[in-house]
């Protein structure tokens, strides 16, 4: 994102980089996709939205820190890029986060997925207003677009727990737009699983914090909690971040924003077919507007 003009021309990305960085790019769509089905068995076990997002980041970094040491791929980092990383963490990464977990608390599944398609606007904007990225016209259409598909997607009043489920999805997906682009400005060259054990560092310091200081943190949960605990770790958010991380390594932000459009597809399709969830006609519609108009947006990148 640092280097607008290479994004925009396919040929700057060589041929193995791009395909490395593409089927990085899906696989961290998808890693994150499952975490629509871990929360809703983690909330089933008893577990609180606080609770779960501390014990999932906890989790995280205990096993990577592992991992990095015993495998000897542990490396020294400057000063400056581990600062900038924990407090990415710490800050963005961990409110993302939190107020995901809670979208997901009162909000259906399917729709908190079809927002997260919303995920490359604030990208495009950010970019726009700090790195100096220029918009075009078929960005601003497809603006157009996505706004047609959120009105059918809301054409049917939602009760207001839902709609402040929906306020609470578009906090998370501009924090995580933020993450991405501070991340890419000033942790540069960043090896991915470094990158992620240092966010996953600060994002458990915060979550924890937060879930003491609001009497939320409890382990009095069903014991199944503590698997559904571990998979959000590991392969929600290890996998997840390293994968997108080595995507925007070798591909760049804006092609690794087009591939991160398949992760709100994987969750609806999880969430239906493993959670029992429906939509409406109208509602689906609505989801395949926003969907192609994300897609078309960033084909022209």
């Amino acid at each position: 994102m640092s280097d607008s003009s290479s994004q925009a021309n396919s040929s700057a990305v060589p041929g193995q980089n791009l395909l490395r960085g593409a089927l990085a790019g899906v696989l961290s769509a998808f890693f994150y996709a499952t975490a629509v089905v871990f929360v809703h068995h983690a909330y089933r076990a008893g577990m609180s939205p606080l609770t779960t997002a501390f014990l999932r980041f906890a989790t995280a970094f205990g096993s990577l820190f592992l991992f990095l040491k015993l495998s000897r791929r542990w490396v020294r980092l400057p000063g400056k890029q581990v600062r900038i990383l924990f407090l990415s963490g710490l800050l963005l990464y961990a409110a993302m986060g939190i107020t995901w977990f809670l979208a997901l608390s009162m909000t259906p599944a399917w729709l908190v997925s079809l927002l997260v398609a919303l995920f490359p606007i604030p990208v495009l904007l950010g970019s726009w207003l700090l790195l100096g990225a220029k918009i075009d016209r078929q960005q601003v259409i497809t603006l157009v677009i996505v706004l047609l598909g959120n009105v059918a997607l809301f054409w049917r009043p939602f009760s207001g727990s839902v709609l402040a489920g929906v306020a609470l999805m578009a906090l998370s997906v501009t924090l995580y737009a933020v993450y991405i682009i501070t991340g890419e400005r000033w942790a540069q060259g960043c090896d991915p699983l470094m990158r992620t054990v240092w966010t996953t560092l600060g994002a458990m310091v915060s979550t924890g914090l937060c879930a003491v200081a609001t009497q939320q943190l409890s382990l009095d949960f069903a014991p199944s909690g503590w698997l559904w605990a571990m998979l959000l770790g590991i392969v929600c958010t290890v996998l997840g971040i390293a994968f997108l991380w080595q995507s925007v390594a070798d591909i760049g932000p804006g092609r690794t924003a087009l591939l991160a459009t398949l992760e709100p597809l994987f969750s609806v399709l999880l969430a239906i077919a493993l959670l029992g969830e429906r939509m409406s006609g109208l509602q689906w519609l609505g989801g395949l507007v926003i969907l192609a108009g994300i897609l078309s947006m960033q084909m022209k990148q």
